[in-house]
């Protein structure tokens, strides 16, 4: 797996893997599950990773959002996906309210 780093004002990384797509839900529960102190309940049982929401354009959906669901379900989370029209003019802050 290749690792890209993006230095922006909240830098980010960006994973690149072929067919990465599949484990995406095991990696971002993997993620959480390191980065939090306290990731066990009271009788010592893993937290569910929680709850995660996939925004797409219906481009995109058409291709790959089934398979992300699959994938982020099979990694603990309770997922609910959004889906704007394609295109730059659905980039705006009034569409995502």
């Amino acid at each position: 797996m290749k690792t890209v780093f993006v230095k922006t004002e909240k830098p980010y990384e960006v994973l690149i893997e072929h067919g990465i797509l599949d484990r995406s839900g095991a990696i971002m529960a993997g993620h959480i599950a390191n980065s939090m102190l306290d990731f066990a309940s009271a009788d010592g049982a893993l937290v569910a990773p929680g709850k995660c929401c996939i925004v797409s354009d219906k481009n995109v959906e058409a291709l790959y959002l089934e398979e992300a669901r699959v994938s982020f379900k099979a990694g603990g989370f309770d997922v609910v996906n959004f889906v704007i029209d394609g295109g730059e003019a659905s980039k705006t802050l009034t569409v995502a309210s």
